[in-house]
């Protein structure tokens, strides 16, 4: 989207928060990068998975003014807001004071749910948060503490190409060094931490901010409806599914059509993700019929959770996959599955399978419902619905032709100059907004 801004002539910079362990003190660090500039927040403190605090994530008077050195540098004609997790919500009291106009586009749903997916830590879904008396006792909140100069350094290593060969090792590392045979069961609640209060300002500072934007960019009609029910005014709304431009360029694979038939999932091995309802309705199947590879990597001890469900059941698990690779990987694919328990705002693997001609069955929850098509391009079940999902499979597994004789084809979706053009016409919107004292 930047690069696309700069070629049609606007002045782009990337307001990005990040780590630097040589310096502690936060700090905006200047750079350019692939001609963009990029003006780097450096050690907010207020990142997930460094700090629960409910009232630090409104804020802080630091990440506030430095802020307002980028703004009075840039003078920006609108903001794009993505991710606020590193600036904190008083970023967008900022932008008001100033009277720049801000779109929004909501990738997940830390604007409601520290935990970014709606799930408590029982495993239930959660849209009543009552008041924030629920978030104090949710265990999956990230603990507080620092990022030190050693995890700085290694955070750069590990995501150079360097370490990739290393990438395997550590994997099989991590699994050995994970307690017993794990748990996919949720963590359960633990005692209370940070007050209700501040979590309810919290989440209203949030829907305040967002009720002041010009217009709010969410990529399914199923976030549409979350934002609405959280008080966000649909007037605000604008749905504009997305894509990559790697997503564009997939074609529809050569499916091998080996026999057992094939299911598969790629991604994150998280609870979220549901991999443990997808490995318990595997159980059920004949296993000289079926079998499901699984390619991504996890925490350590959900992961080994699921190796120890998926014992003695025809399971591979492949490990981490290079983007590039996911023609090749879905050839060997029959029929693909995601399982996710939490609304996903879109969900690309989905539409990835969908790309490649590869049919899905997925949960009818988030984005996906949008896109999949049962009986078209795939098939929808209730999430975490064991034997919903079972059946479904069952079904595949006793009549191979029906996933095969699917005319799997990805919906008539937005592509990236789609995507682009409308973006660029929010920023239109925002500036006339502004201009008309809006």
């Amino acid at each position: 989207m930047m690069r696309a801004a700069a070629a049609a002539g606007h002045e782009v910079v990337f307001y990005s928060g990040g780590w630097s362990g040589f310096r502690r003190s936060t700090r905006l660090r200047w750079t350019n990068r692939d001609g963009i500039l990029e003006a780097q927040l450096l050690n907010s403190g207020i990142v997930a998975g460094t700090s629960a605090d409910p009232a630090l994530q409104c804020g802080s008077r630091s990440v506030d003014a430095i802020t307002e050195e980028v703004l009075d540098r840039m003078k920006p004609d609108v903001v794009h807001v993505h991710e606020l997790q590193a600036h904190g919500l008083s970023t967008l009291d900022v932008l008001r004071r100033r009277g720049v106009p801000y779109v929004v586009s909501v990738h997940n749903y830390w604007w409601f749910c520290p935990q970014l997916n709606l799930i408590a830590a029982d495993g239930a879904a959660c849209h009543d948060f009552e008041g924030g008396a629920k978030c104090v006792r949710c265990r999956w909140l990230p603990e507080p503490g620092g990022r030190t100069g050693v995890e700085f350094a290694k955070s750069v290593f590990t995501a150079s190409p360097l370490f990739q060969p290393l990438r395997r090792l550590r994997q099989r590392t991590r699994r050995l060094l994970s307690s017993g045979t794990g748990s996919v069961a949720p963590v359960g609640w633990s005692e209370p931490r940070f007050n209700a209060s501040d979590f309810a300002r919290r989440r209203a500072m949030a829907v305040a901010g967002l009720n002041a934007a010009a217009a709010i960019h969410v990529m399914s009609t199923r976030t549409r409806m979350i934002l609405e029910s959280h008080g966000v005014d649909p007037e605000r709304i604008r749905v504009i599914p997305i894509t990559l431009n790697r997503v564009d360029a997939l074609q529809p694979a050569k499916h091998d059509g080996r026999r057992p038939v094939t299911f598969g999932y790629r991604g994150l091995l998280s609870y979220a993700k549901g991999l443990h309802v997808l490995l318990a309705a595997f159980a059920t199947l004949d296993q000289k019929r079926a079998r499901l590879v699984l390619h991504g990597s996890g925490e350590p001890e959900y992961e080994a959770g699921l190796r120890t469900m998926a014992k003695s059941l025809n399971v591979e698990f492949r490990g981490e996959y290079d983007a590039a690779r996911i023609q090749e990987i879905d050839a060997e694919i029959d029929v693909g599955i995601v399982s996710s328990l939490s609304e996903e705002t879109f969900c690309l693997t989905g539409l990835e399978f969908l790309r490649t001609g590869t049919p899905v069955i997925a949960s009818r929850v988030g984005g996906m419902v949008d896109y999949i098509r049962p009986g078209e391009n795939g098939w929808l079940v209730p999430p975490g619905d064991v034997a919903a999902l079972a059946g479904r499979m069952q079904t595949i597994v006793d009549a191979p032709e029906i996933a095969a004789s699917l005319d799997v084809a990805a919906p008539e979706l937005a592509s990236i100059p789609v995507v682009i053009d409308s973006i660029l016409d929010m920023y239109r919107e925002g500036v006339s907004s502004n201009s008309n004292g809006n």
